[in-house]
């Protein structure tokens, strides 16, 4: 989770206003996509509680699925900061 916040916080200091992320550890790691997902997701909205004021609105993240058709193999999840943030 360390290696997502601080991709977060990098593209927050910049100025970027959305960020892609591969699922870190779904590779090699083998961790299920679910699981990545619930750490991103945590990440994310602990970005948005201690940064309302970021300009980066819009982060994707991206899941290896290698079990899918090569065309459905990366299977993308949007986190909209701004409607987390009114959560």
């Amino acid at each position: 989770m360390v290696v997502l916040k601080d991709c977060i916080l990098k593209a927050s200091e910049i100025g970027a206003t959305s960020l892609a992320l591969p699922a870190v550890g779904m590779g090699v790691k083998g961790y299920p996509s679910k699981r990545v997902a619930e750490v991103t997701l945590q990440a994310v909205k602990s970005f948005t509680d201690e940064n309302p004021d970021s300009a980066l609105t819009m982060i994707k993240l991206y899941l290896h699925r290698p079990s899918l058709k090569p065309s459905q193999i990366l299977v993308g999840l949007n986190f909209n900061l701004r409607q987390m943030m009114d959560q």
